[in-house]
C-alpha cells in the first residue's frame, strides 16, 4: 500500500525531553514545544509502543482509570465530538479506526483496513478490508457496513461530518472492497478514515437500538472493548473483548471519569486515583512536566472565542466591524499572563509558529484605538446598543478568561454580560444551539488534519458554528482539502488566515498543548490523531 500523505509529526519526533521532564526509560514524553525540522531525530520514546512493550497473554489483568476533559456526549461516532479532548479515546476503544495517524512518522497507515489506495489525482480511493474481522455481535465487517457508517456521518453535525460530505458517492465492489468517489481532489482523505469516518458501526445494531444507540452500542464495533456502563457526565466503563481481531487485550476494564478542570485532574493523578490523565490547561500541564510525569503532548492551534455572526435572526455580531473590533481589542499576551500565569502558548493566528503548517502569518494585531473607533461607528448608526454576551464554561480558568475578556471589551466601548455555565451546557449552547454572541471555543487545528477544524467555517458546512462564511474563506478551505503535502497545506493555511483576518469568524488567543500523562506502571499506550489514546496494546505492570 502506498502511504499517503506523509504528514509531518508534531512533537513526538522533536528529540529527547530536557532532563527536568523525566527519564525516557520510564516512558517519558514526546518533545519540547519548539519548531521541528524535517530532519528531526526521533525520540526513543514513541507514540507506538515497542514490540516488547505491548500486551501479551502473560500480562493480562487489571483495571485502568483515565480522567478525560470532556466526556463523550454519546458513544456514537456521529454524536461524539471526537478529539482527544472530547470523546475520541472512549469511542476508539469501542469501534477502532480503519486507518491510524502515527505521530512518530507523520504517516496515516492501515489499522483495521488492509489497504487504502488513491488514483492519480486523489479524487478516488479504494479501500480493502481484511477477511475474518467481526463486530462484537459476531456479524462480519463488510464494505457495505463501511458505506453505511460514512453515510450516517455525512448526515450528522460533528466535526467529521464536514469531511464526510466530501465523499460524493461510494461503490461496493465486493464484501471487502469499497471505492470512494470524492467531490474534489483530497490528498489527505486517509485522515477521514483515521477519525470518525473510520469508526465502522454495525448496521444491524444501529437499527435495533434506534434512538438509544448512542447510549448502548453493545455489539456495534470492532474495537478491543465493549460497553459495560455509560452514565453521561459520571463514568464510562468498558470491558475487554476475549476475541479481539488484533490479539489479546490485557487491561480487563477501562474506566473514564470526567475531569473538566485541569488542576483537579492533575491532583487526582497525583493521588493515584487516575492511571492516565488528559489535560490541556497550561498551569497543570507545566506542573506535570516539571514533575517528570510520563507523557505525550501535541500542539493544537486556534484556541479562543467563536463569534456568532449569523446563527440567529438577530445575531449581534452579524456586522463585520464588530467582529473586527473584538479581534483588535484582545491582547493574547495579557490573557496568557492573567489567566495562565505565563504558561500558555499565546497566538493570535489559527496555528502556532511551532506547527509545521504555520504560514508565517498571524491574526489581527492588538489595536484598542481601532477597536474603539469601530465600536463607536456602529453605535452611532443607532441599531445596536453596545451590548454583547460572553458564554463560557464554569471552570476556574474559563471564569478568569471570561473576566479578562470582559475588561478588554468594555475598555473599547462594549457593554458585556458574562455567562459561565457547566461545560456540557456551554458546549450545547455554542456548538449545537447557536445561542451565544461570543463563545469560548477552539478550532483545534492539528498538523495531521487541519480540515477537521477548518471545515466548520465553510459556508456550506453542516457544522458551521458561526452562521456565516465568505467566498475567500471557502476558497482557502477548499485549497486545504486539495493539498497533497505539508507545503501545500501550509500555503492553504496562509490563504485561510488572510481571509480569516478580514471576516473574523473567531478570535484566537492561545494554542493548546494537549497533554496525556500516565503512571509508571502503565505501558503500551498507542497515540493516535488529535492526542487520542488507543489501549489495544496497553497493559498494567
Amino acid at each position: 500500500m502506498r502511504r499517503w500523505p506523509r504528514f509531518a509529526a508534531l512533537l513526538v519526533v522533536l528529540g529527547l525531553l530536557a532532563a527536568a521532564c523525566g527519564d525516557d526509560d520510564d516512558g517519558g514524553a514526546a518533545g519540547e514545544a519548539e519548531a521541528p525540522s524535517d530532519e528531526a531525530e526521533e525520540s526513543e520514546v514513541t507514540a507506538t509502543p515497542a514490540e516488547d512493550e505491548v500486551c501479551t497473554e502473560e500480562r493480562q489483568g487489571g483495571e485502568l482509570t483515565m480522567g478525560v476533559q470532556l466526556m463523550a456526549i454519546g458513544l456514537d461516532p456521529t454524536v461524539a465530538l471526537g478529539t482527544g479532548v472530547a470523546g475520541a479515546t472512549e469511542i476508539t476503544a469501542i469501534y477502532d479506526t480503519l486507518m491510524r495517524y502515527n505521530p512518530d512518522t507523520g504517516e496515516i497507515d492501515p489499522h483495521v483496513a488492509e489497504s487504502l489506495e488513491p488514483n492519480d489525482d486523489f479524487t478516488q480511493w479504494t479501500l480493502t478490508l481484511p477477511e475474518g474481522i467481526t463486530f462484537g455481535s459476531g456479524d462480519p465487517l463488510t464494505a457495505e457496513a463501511v458505506q453505511f457508517s460514512v453515510d450516517r456521518l455525512k448526515n450528522a453535525t460533528v466535526a467529521a461530518s464536514g469531511m464526510a460530505q466530501e465523499v460524493e458517492s461510494m461503490e461496493v465492489v465486493d464484501d471487502l472492497t469499497l471505492v470512494f468517489n470524492l467531490r474534489q481532489p483530497w490528498g489527505g482523505f486517509p485522515y477521514l478514515l483515521a477519525s470518525e469516518g473510520g469508526m465502522v458501526t454495525n448496521p444491524a445494531v444501529v437499527e435495533a437500538m434506534g434512538e438509544n444507540f448512542a447510549n448502548n452500542p453493545v455489539g456495534a464495533g470492532v474495537g478491543p472493548y465493549e460497553v459495560e456502563r455509560y452514565a453521561p457526565q459520571e463514568e464510562i466503563v468498558l470491558a475487554a473483548k476475549d476475541d479481539y481481531w488484533g490479539g489479546p487485550v490485557c487491561i480487563d476494564t477501562l474506566r473514564f471519569l470526567p475531569n473538566p478542570a485541569g488542576q483537579t485532574a492533575y491532583e487526582s493523578f497525583q493521588t493515584g486515583e487516575l492511571d492516565v490523565v488528559f489535560m490541556s490547561e497550561p498551569q497543570p500541564v507545566s506542573e506535570a512536566m516539571e514533575a517528570g510525569v510520563n507523557n505525550y503532548r501535541a500542539i493544537s492551534g486556534g484556541q479562543g472565542y467563536l463569534l456568532n455572526g449569523g446563527r440567529s435572526d438577530n445575531a449581534v455580531l452579524a456586522d463585520e466591524r464588530l467582529r473586527q473590533a473584538i479581534a483588535h481589542a484582545v491582547d493574547p499576551e495579557v490573557i496568557n499572563e492573567r489567566v495562565y500565569d505565563g504558561t500558555a502558548l499565546p497566538a493570535s493566528g489559527l496555528t502556532h509558529p511551532d506547527q509545521r503548517i504555520y504560514p508565517d502569518m498571524d491574526g489581527p494585531e492588538y489595536d484598542p484605538d481601532l477597536a474603539t473607533e469601530l465600536v463607536e461607528e456602529v453605535k452611532a448608526e443607532g441599531e445596536w446598543d453596545g451590548t454583547v454576551r460572553v458564554t463560557c464554561p464554569d471552570t476556574p480558568t474559563a471564569i478568569e478568561q471570561a473576566v479578562t475578556l470582559e475588561g478588554m471589551l468594555e475598555a473599547v466601548g462594549f457593554e458585556v454580560t458574562v455567562e459561565n455555565i457547566p461545560s456540557d451546557q456551554s458546549n450545547q449552547r455554542i456548538l449545537f444551539e447557536g445561542d451565544y454572541d461570543i463563545g469560548c471555543g477552539a478550532a483545534s487545528i492539528f498538523d495531521e488534519g487541519p480540515v477537521r477544524g477548518m471545515n466548520q467555517f465553510h459556508t456550506e458546512s453542516v457544522r458551521n458554528r458561526v452562521g456565516f462564511g465568505t467566498p475567500e474563506l471557502d476558497t482557502g478551505i477548499e485549497s486545504l482539502y486539495q493539498a497533497a503535502d505539508i507545503d501545500e497545506m501550509r500555503t492553504a493555511m496562509g490563504e485561510i488566515q488572510e481571509a480569516f483576518n478580514e471576516a473574523v469568524p473567531a478570535v484566537n488567543v492561545t494554542s493548546n498543548l494537549w497533554f496525556i500523562g500516565w503512571q509508571d506502571n502503565v505501558h503500551g499506550l498507542t497515540m493516535n490523531r488529535e492526542s487520542s489514546v488507543m489501549f489495544h496494546d496497553a497493559y498494567i505492570e
